[in-house]
């Protein structure tokens, strides 16, 4: 029996059901194996994703992309897999499906999207998490995703100005890649849950990045930041800010206007000082700046209220403001490896660390 090669598996020219074909060790495919494929007729989602599970076994690239658009055009997915898998293109016919609930392209090899990606419908959760993405269509502004989207772990170095356009119901997560800066339209989306921009190359934000309203958390951290815009003081989150290991000098003025009800980070940065405004920050959870610059404190921080604790630690604090005895903190202020007197003697009404 002869065999013949053509894009992925080696499979004998036999038209039978395609559940009679053998599915390992295979590396090609040839035009029999693929219309036989369409012509089993598989009629449910079930089946289907059966069939992915066994196809994703053999290290599949673009075949099983063509397959599952084939199959699926005129119909709705309610979940389709792709993970973890070596795909690395991804036909333009993809860019027609309809996913109820989620697209999972996580764990793969690809490095660009169709032209037209942004018109594929996904109620629910978009992964394209861990491939090896260097850019985004212009087209994917234009998607409605219901649930999250994941690009972490990716190549992007910028993304496109239609960014701000997206439509996301929960969770957007960029960290891990080599953004160096957002789209000027960047403060536009809505309805963000959680919002990670960690371990990239930014160096700034832009102006409309203020304007965002954030129901979770916003990371920052472990970028390259040096100043934020003077809109950010009108950021509003909901649990938590972090901007954490960047190379922040200096604070906007009107930085202590900023909404943030649990916990905010300003570890490991450069500042040396702290605006006036600071001292109208009102948080429930915990303020940490330790590890900077700061030489001193303004009279107005002794206004602020922390539910839990303080971290002023690693700074290079000579003294305190003359009202700090003052300062309302629910648990414990960290004082510690500063330059501060050995004498120092300030009453507090919660536990100190000194």
């Amino acid at each position: 029996m002869t065999k013949q090669k053509s894009i992925i598996f080696d499979i004998p020219l036999i038209r039978k059901n395609i559940n009679k074909y053998p599915l390992k060790n295979m590396k090609y495919v040839n035009k029999t194996f693929y219309e036989d494929f369409i012509e089993s007729r598989i009629e449910t989602e079930y089946k289907l994703n059966e069939m992915i599970q066994k196809l994703k076994k053999n290290n599949i690239k673009f075949f099983v992309c063509k397959v599952i658009c084939d199959f699926s055009i005129n119909k709705c997915l309610i979940n389709l897999n792709l993970s973890n898998n070596n795909i690395i293109d991804i036909p333009d016919i993809f860019c027609l499906l309809n996913i109820r609930n989620n697209l999972d392209l996580s764990n793969n090899k690809i490095t660009q999207l169709p032209n037209m990606f942004g018109n594929i419908q996904i109620g629910g959760s978009l992964d394209l998490s861990c491939n090896q993405l260097i850019e985004l269509p212009e087209s994917f502004g234009n998607l409605c995703i219901g649930r999250n989207l994941f690009l972490y772990c990716n190549q992007l170095k910028s993304l496109p100005e239609s960014f701000g356009n997206l439509k996301i119901g929960n969770n957007l997560c960029l960290s891990e890649n080599k953004l160096e800066y957002l789209p000027k339209n960047f403060g536009k989306l809505k309805n963000i849950n959680e919002l990670s921009l960690s371990n990239n190359q930014l160096k700034s934000l832009p102006k409309s990045f203020g304007y965002l309203k954030i129901e979770g958390s916003l990371h920052l951290n472990s970028n390259k930041i040096r100043f934020l815009p003077n809109t950010f003081g009108n950021i509003q989150i909901g649990k938590d800010l972090n901007l954490a290991q960047n190379k922040l000098k200096l604070l906007p003025k009107n930085f202590g206007m900023i909404k943030v009800k649990n916990n905010i980070w300003l570890t490991s940065n450069f500042l040396k000082y702290l605006p006036k405004s600071f001292g109208n920050i009102r948080i429930y959870g915990s303020l940490y700046i330790k590890y900077n610059l700061l030489k001193k404190l303004n009279n107005t921080f002794s206004n602020i209220i922390i539910f839990k604790i303080c971290d002023l630690s690693h700074n290079k604090l000579t003294k305190l403001p003359i009202n700090f005895s003052s300062i309302q903190i629910g648990s414990f202020l960290n004082l510690s490896n500063n330059k501060l007197p050995n004498n120092l003697k300030v009453s507090f009404n919660f536990p100190f660390v000194d």
